[in-house]
């Protein structure tokens, strides 16, 4: 396949995008969790994209996927990305094999919604929260070789430098 880096952060741009405003509705439907599992999934197969492309500096290739085994949030992200790939973790596991999605109950206002939140044996991300800290892993590993960042100043993830 022909490509770069950048290719896949277009990719998690827009796998972004689609799940800005979808973690905390009246009803978390099957769609909304299927955009939840390819964000992780396009998140935690940059490190891939990153390692086999071949215009990038060889120390950047060599050094991303111990960058992803250091990061508290890119394991977890790792977990989900294979997890919904293979149905279980059976071979690396790096958080929780059991790491899964569960709908949460929330009150607001008086008014009945649910959230789609993330639970590890030992911790639980609501909404987005798993999704902005694995992006801004990203940040520092990308910024480290000044190769853009993800911008959250938006409420929509852009980067004028990736795309």
């Amino acid at each position: 396949m022909k490509g770069t880096y950048l290719d896949q952060t277009k990719r998690i741009v827009r796998s972004f995008n689609r799940l800005s405003k979808q973690n905390i509705l009246e009803r978390i439907t099957d769609k909304i969790k299927d955009d939840n599992y390819h964000f992780f999934q396009d998140c935690f197969h940059l490190k891939d994209w990153i390692k086999n492309d071949s215009d990038l500096p060889q120390i950047m290739r060599d050094e991303v996927e111990n960058f992803v085994e250091r990061s508290r949030f890119l394991k977890h992200v790792a977990d989900i990305a294979n997890a919904t790939k293979h149905l279980q973790l059976t071979k690396y596991i790096r958080v929780d094999k059991e790491i899964d999605f569960e709908i949460l109950n929330v009150t607001s206002d008086n008014e009945h919604k649910e959230m789609l939140s993330i639970k590890s044996k030992n911790e639980s991300f609501g909404g987005n929260s798993l999704h902005i800290n694995a992006l801004k892993d990203w940040n520092r590993f990308l910024g480290k070789y000044k190769l853009g960042m993800f911008d959250f100043k938006s409420k929509k993830l852009k980067s004028s430098r990736l795309l």
